[in-house]
């Protein structure tokens, strides 16, 4: 575009002026000499205005007047030969100097116009157009400003050639951080259309799962950007591992729950080993690759930290308790103790020591047959009690005319029984005898009893010494003394003196019968005495005679 100076006057500029309106004057003729003259010029100017001199107005077509048709296709060179050729065709114009102004790129963009023939003074727009991926790196050669993407000249004072440099585009290419891994190199500054690689390494225990971002693709850790055509972001997608932890239970009878778990990498999971009924943890359960501890709540552990799959085993074996025993009196139980396992049941020989036997046994749900105490199932620790107790003998007693106290009692084995013999009446004991025992008086108390057996009492019949005597003579009596049997009478016979009679008798609770005396039954010792008197004094048929009858008190 040519910009004339708004001046007047016999100066240069108006020179110019004159110069450029006589050729658009001489143009606007040359491509359309039908349509009015000052119309064409004026569409001649609209074309130069947008700086491109080639019949369009921004890409449309410049109506010539109102109804005159569109300005013909012409060119920048054209006018300004035709302005160049009206201006050295007049005298008064032909110190009028032009400038020719050319336009060249480094080959990564274009400018519009490559050339142009300007007017001293005059200023030239460019149009600069980067190729895709390029931009504006700067201009050389004429002196001017380049603003966005149009360069306008200085007011030309000589001829120049307008060179133009690209610079290709730079982007920043940024990696998302996320946690699972890093992106390696994090940014990088990568040129229009190239392509650049990342390295993307997921931290342990992570996999990549994907990147996106860029348009690249992913093989294996490498991840390629598409061509990079402006700045973008690449993202990471990883995922922390998940292993498979199992159980297994090796031997008995039991459970670990869950079976099966998943745990992340690094992270613990818990299981809750339980022994089936009568069944106990062997020991604390095992990972072929993982580490296995109690929490400390009951059948609770810990597994982990989990940083591969791993299998959980256990093993449960049958619980056993301690069967014990407690005896009370004189025996054994054997075996005194016993382990046995859950539900199993198990035997002890109760064996009394001599002279005693089983009372009782009793515990852990068992039962006695015989010697044999044979236990129901063991569901627990247990004791199993006997009790022995000695032996009852029988010991007899015999006594004919006499009775023991106590008679016929039971003692137990290896005692002693002391018994009192008591004599009938009139009986006395002679002798006590048996069970390997002694006799003190009435008093007999038997060895160590280990068996039964009789203890025997004999008696003797009770004998008493009666005596006679006289009282002052005069006659006799006899025998003087004998032994009576208890209960038994006897008789003695009185014979008075000559001259004398028996004056009285007595003792024994006797009766006289002539001269014979005869006791009563005899109970115990006694004495008969008589006494006699000379005949005619009185005797005792003069006692019963003097007797008062009358005043006798019979009852």
């Amino acid at each position: 575009m040519t910009t004339v100076p708004s001046t007047t006057g016999d100066d240069p500029a108006a020179k110019q002026y004159a110069a450029v309106l006589g050729g658009l004057s001489s143009q606007a003729q040359t491509i359309s000499p039908g349509t009015d003259e000052f119309d064409t010029v004026m569409a001649l100017i609209v074309d130069a205005s947008d700086g491109v001199v080639d019949g369009k107005k921004d890409g449309a077509d410049i109506p010539i007047g109102e109804a005159e048709g569109p300005l013909p296709v012409t060119s920048g060179d054209d006018l300004v030969a035709a302005i160049n050729s009206y201006a050295s065709s007049n005298d008064e114009l032909n110190e009028f100097t032009s400038f020719t102004v050319t336009a060249s790129t480094d080959g990564n963009g274009s400018v519009s116009p490559s050339s142009v023939s300007l007017l001293a003074g005059a200023r030239a727009n460019f149009d600069i157009t980067p190729d895709t991926g390029y931009s504006i790196a700067g201009t050389s050669g004429c002196d001017g400003t380049l603003d966005g993407a149009t360069f306008t000249t200085d007011e030309l004072s000589a001829a120049c050639e307008l060179s133009v440099s690209f610079e290709i585009n730079s982007y920043e290419v940024a990696a998302t951080n996320v946690p699972g891994g890093q992106v390696l190199p994090a940014s990088a500054q990568v040129d229009h259309g190239s392509t650049a690689q990342f390295e993307v390494t997921p931290d342990t225990g992570w996999t990549l799962l994907s990147v996106d971002g860029c348009d690249g693709t992913l093989d294996g850790t490498t991840y390629t950007t598409g061509p990079i055509t402006e700045a973008c972001t690449l993202s990471p997608s990883y995922v922390q591992n998940q292993y498979d932890v199992t159980t297994n239970v090796e031997a008995g009878e039991g459970s670990m729950t869950p079976e099966s778990q998943g745990v992340l990498h690094g992270e613990n999971g818990t299981l809750t080993v339980t022994p089936a009924l009568g069944f106990e943890l062997s020991a604390v359960p095992t990972g072929d690759a993982c580490e296995v501890a109690p929490t400390g709540n009951p059948g609770e552990y810990t597994v982990g930290p989990v940083t591969s799959a791993c299998n959980v085993t256990a093993s449960f074996s049958l619980m056993s308790y301690l069967v014990e025993t407690a005896v009370t009196g004189a025996g054994s139980i054997s075996p005194t103790s016993v382990t046995v396992q859950h539900a199993s049941g198990t035997s002890f020989m109760l064996t009394p020591d001599a002279g005693h036997q089983i009372a009782t046994a009793s515990g852990c749900d068992g039962t006695l047959d015989g010697a044999t105490f044979t236990t129901g199932p063991i569901m627990g620790s247990c004791t199993v009690s006997a009790e022995f107790e000695p032996i009852q003998y029988q010991v007899t007693t015999e006594a004919v005319h006499g009775s023991f106290t106590p008679a016929n009692p039971e003692v137990a084995y290896g005692q002693t029984q002391e018994f009192t013999v008591i004599a009938d009446e009139g009986y006395e004991v002679s002798e006590i005898s048996g069970c390997g025992g002694t006799q003190d008086g009435n008093t007999f108390t038997t060895g160590p009893v280990t068996a039964e057996c009789t203890v025997t009492a004999s008696f003797t019949l009770k004998t008493y010494t009666v005596t006679a005597t006289v009282n002052g003579g005069n006659g006799m009596i006899g025998p003087n003394t004998v032994e009576v049997d208890h209960g038994a009478a006897t008789s003695f016979s009185v014979t008075p003196d000559s001259g004398y009679i028996v004056e009285s008798i007595s003792g024994c609770d006797g009766t006289l019968d002539g001269t014979t005396y005869t006791t009563d039954a005899v109970t115990a010792a006694c004495s008969v005495s008589v006494s006699f008197i000379p005949d005619g004094v009185g005797g005792i048929g003069a006692v019963w005679d003097e007797f008062n009858w009358d005043q006798a008190n019979w009852q």
